[in-house]
């Protein structure tokens, strides 16, 4: 129930955040770089992420809070962050109706380290075009301290 509770309070301290910053997503900013005060930038009006993007704001990555909170907690309560492990995706199939224009196969990726998914779920957001990285390396340390600040106290 601690490990919940940790990932539920930082996806609480994330949508704070989220609300403060107001931050613009790649989508946005790629389609829309003419007005973002750089000439060096040039906007591709036809920019698709791989997802359909959601509605809220970039930063910090609500997944990467999550996450980031989860795995500490999983970290917590085994007494250890080294442990061998594989999780397995069944893909994405493609569905443009959906906002899913490419489909992603399944695949297994295998782990030492609870905290190990932590950079995979950092990076995968990235690759689909949800965030920028600063979006999802602040969502994992709003997860990870939100996790140790339950340890400490709870």
């Amino acid at each position: 129930m601690a490990t919940l509770m940790r990932a539920g309070d930082a996806v609480i301290a994330c949508n704070l955040d989220k609300a403060k910053w107001g931050f613009w997503r790649p989508t946005t900013a790629i389609r829309e770089a003419a007005t973002d005060g750089n000439p060096l930038t040039s906007p591709d009006t036809g920019w698709l992420s791989l997802f359909a993007t959601p509605g809220y704001p970039d930063e910090p990555s609500g997944y990467n809070c999550y996450t980031g909170g989860f795995w500490q907690s999983v970290r917590y309560f085994f007494g250890t962050d080294k442990y061998s492990f594989s999780l397995t995706s069944p893909g994405v199939p493609a569905n443009p109706a959906a906002g899913n224009p490419i489909g992603v196969p399944g695949s297994t990726r295998s782990y030492t380290r609870f905290t190990g998914v932590v950079r995979d779920t950092i990076e995968g957001r990235i690759l689909n075009g949800y965030h920028f990285r600063t979006a999802d390396v602040n969502g994992a340390w709003i997860g990870k301290k939100t996790a140790q600040w339950i340890e400490k106290h709870y």
